[in-house]
């Protein structure tokens, strides 16, 4: 204010309308991208979902095919219509495979140089889940290669070998993949920013003591020992809680599926070799002649 008059002042600020309409855009872009990525979480979490559920229905659908043979053995439309089913399963069992195979190689591929015992208990985590999937993909292909046997009524000694070629090839795969995958966790782990510490502590220990013993004073108070023990100690305590951590990996080293190998060989061998049989008041004893 002059003299009570007010007084103007102009100034001139820079002012670009396309870079405004650029910010706004990029700012609503990043809104966007934020939410397609959380709409690829939903999405991811609803497939694994999906697919976990569709192979607990095929198992369901599986054990209602085994208990009801028994009453439609000789009946050929309800052969006919659960062999189309057991070649869906089939097929669902094989692209499972397939999938979890790629999920457990992708899991070791983002492993990190360095990380934390938590960062590998979450790799650990996350693929126990997988490899239980894997499992039971495996385990539902053998179970519908076995029905297929049954429902077919084709007992020649080719394709019953052949049948278990296959069964055999998928289960020893998964043991090939598993063993792969159990060591690489166990070494990352022990790699572990927190696990190497206290291995290197423990080591540190040992050779102190060793150092200390060759000093004839400290003999006297058996430093050497207390020093070699302590690292003798957290070596084996952090040995220890690695293989903790690995307990629910190592629960899902086995694949069972030998009995349904062993009922395809059962088959082919009542089918062609000569059997005796015996009968009691509850059970039918075949014996091989």
């Amino acid at each position: 204010v002059n003299g009570g008059l007010p007084v103007t002042i102009n100034t001139t600020v820079p002012f670009d309308p396309t870079m405004m309409f650029v910010a706004a855009a990029l700012m609503n872009i990043e809104k966007k991208l934020d939410e397609i990525q959380e709409m690829q979480r939903d999405m991811m979490a609803f497939l694994e979902a999906k697919e976990k559920a569709k192979q607990r229905g095929n198992l369901n659908a599986l054990m209602e095919v085994l208990n009801n043979y028994k009453f439609n053995w000789n009946n050929e439309n309800y052969k006919k219509n659960k062999h189309i089913l057991l070649q869906d399963i089939k097929k669902d069992a094989e692209q499972s495979i397939i999938l979890y195979q790629e999920l457990i190689a992708r899991k070791l591929e983002k492993r990190t140089f360095f990380h934390a015992s938590w960062d590998a208990q979450k790799v650990i985590s996350s693929t126990c889940s997988e490899f239980q999937e894997y499992k039971l993909a495996v385990s539902l292909f053998a179970f519908a290669q076995f029905l297929e046997v049954m429902l077919l009524e084709n007992y020649e000694t080719g394709f019953l070998k052949s049948v278990e070629n296959k069964i055999e090839a998928y289960t020893a795969r998964y043991r090939e993949i598993y063993e792969v995958c159990q060591g690489q966790i166990e070494e990352y782990m022990k790699s572990s920013l927190d696990k190497r510490l206290f291995l290197g502590i423990g080591e540190i220990g040992k050779i102190l003591g060793n150092a200390v013993a060759k000093v004839p004073i400290a003999n006297k108070y058996q430093i050497d020992e207390t020093l070699v023990g302590a690292g003798n100690q957290l070596g084996e305590m952090t040995l220890k809680s690695v293989e903790q951590a690995l307990k629910p990996l190592i629960a899902l080293q086995e694949i069972n599926i030998q009995p349904f190998v062993d009922n395809i060989h059962a088959v082919d061998a009542l089918y062609h070799q000569p059997m005796g049989i015996l009968i009691d008041q509850e059970n039918m004893y075949c014996l091989a002649c």
